[in-house]
């Protein structure tokens, strides 16, 4: 159970004090769960880029046999969207996260010992 804190009524001096009181569960566990939509959220906002989905699905692949096939598939992805690109002011972005995109695999890669 966890604590709040609330202001109290003013003592007979006239000043108020702070005491612990317990917290209304309910509410703390409706908050937690306002949170967890706003965290959902946000992450979905995060995502600026069609591919970023498919890259971190690929990064996190543990079966060694997935990978390799998830590697090569979105390196034919983000090469693909490079070639989309154009090269304008609102591309620059895009095209920065691509190339370093394509960097982390050829790491991923090498230390995996994907050909």
């Amino acid at each position: 159970m966890g604590l709040s804190v609330q202001k109290s009524t003013p003592s007979c001096t006239g000043v108020g004090f702070l005491r612990y009181a317990p917290l209304n569960e309910g509410l703390f566990f409706r908050r937690c769960r306002g949170l967890r939509k706003e965290t959902v959220a946000r992450e979905k906002s995060h995502r600026r880029f069609s591919w970023e989905r498919q890259y971190t699905s690929t990064v996190l692949e543990s079966d060694e046999v997935r990978l390799g096939v998830r590697v090569k598939t979105l390196e034919a992805t983000l090469f693909m969207r490079l070639l989309d690109l154009t090269g304008a002011p609102q591309d620059q972005e895009e095209s920065k996260a691509v190339e370093e995109a394509l960097r982390n695999l050829a790491v991923l890669k090498e230390e995996r010992g994907i050909a």
